[in-house]
């Protein structure tokens, strides 16, 4: 095999759990030595353990997580990836233009659910009602990242997605202005 990996990691929702098990037959078959370390939605899933196999599973946040496995920093500053709010955008059969000053971007905050409500699978991802981790401290660090993404990418809009409560009331008035 041209390249080797230590760690395989595969994140996914529990809809794609079939694929995953089947990921986790051909990374065995492929690459015999690695770890695969699944996350995301379907590691909430009870059975999960029986049907795939995999040599971790991990809940939660998964950034300080596999930082902390593979001996680094985990409280360095998550630097959290900045998405584009719509790509292989298709309406009635026709596919759009994939166009960044067409479309927002995208700022999540945190992750988790700080207000812990029963329904949501993001309150039992990170540990339960109320917890949740914040990748910004301040309103200015919003403020700042919002702005140098919508000059790199000439982006007319920024959408906010305030799941902390901290920064909600900074971040309506951040969104609406930046």
């Amino acid at each position: 095999m041209e390249n080797s990996y230590d760690v395989v990691g595969i994140r996914a929702i529990v809809t794609n759990i079939f694929k995953v098990r089947e990921m986790c037959v051909q990374i065995r078959k492929h690459l015999p030595e690695a770890t695969i370390v699944i996350g995301g939605h379907i590691a909430n899933h009870a059975d999960l353990p029986g049907i795939i196999d995999a040599d971790l599973i991990v809940k939660g946040e998964g950034v300080r997580w596999f930082r902390k496995y593979r001996g680094q920093d985990e409280n360095f500053p998550v630097q959290h990836p900045l998405p584009y709010s719509g790509f292989g955008t298709r309406i009635l059969g026709i596919t759009l233009l994939d166009s960044h000053d067409q479309t927002a971007a995208i700022l999540i905050p945190s992750v988790g659910c700080p207000v812990g409500c029963n329904f949501r699978s993001t309150s039992a991802m990170f540990g339960g009602k109320g917890n949740f981790v914040n990748f910004y401290d301040t309103g200015d660090e919003l403020f700042k990242t919002i702005h140098e993404r919508k000059k790199a990418d000439k982006l007319k809009h920024a959408s906010c997605q305030p799941g902390s409560r901290k920064l909600a009331p900074q971040l309506s008035s951040i969104c609406n202005h930046a």
